[in-house]
């Protein structure tokens, strides 16, 4: 299995085969001290690692608006693909101590300002014939 944009590797505690990429430098030096098998790629400038299963947690958002690419790119490199993504999170509360809190703690090093909709998510899914 591959986990795209691995970040803290918590998969790896669930799989026997983990790979993970990752394009934030603590994140993949974190992972390479436990001893998982982690490299750092920049999945908008390199091909993802070809795999049975790939998966994605909530960081399709980190793409937009070239998310249709990165899921292109992850069908085509492997046979399956898995792709999580929140429909509704604390950064879209209307409460605005709530919403800078929660976009404070969800930084990366990439700016991203949009996030999906549970209806945008849907659409997305259905563009690509997911399955639930």
């Amino acid at each position: 299995m591959l986990d795209v944009c691995c970040g803290d590797c918590r998969l790896s505690n669930y799989v026997k085969k983990y790979r993970g990429v990752d394009f934030n430098d603590e994140f993949v030096k974190c992972a390479r001290k436990k001893g998982l098998n982690v490299t750092k790629i920049d999945i908008t400038k390199r091909n993802i690692p070809k795999s049975e299963c790939t998966v994605m947690q909530d960081s399709l958002y980190q793409f937009i608006p070239n998310h249709e690419k990165i899921i292109k790119s992850l069908l085509k490199q492997s046979k399956k693909v898995i792709i999580a993504e929140a429909g509704i999170t604390f950064g879209q509360s209307k409460n605005p101590v709530i919403s800078a809190i929660a976009k404070k703690l969800t930084s990366t090093s990439r700016k991203h300002k949009e996030r999906f909709t549970k209806r945008e998510l849907y659409k997305l899914y259905n563009k690509f014939n997911a399955k639930k």
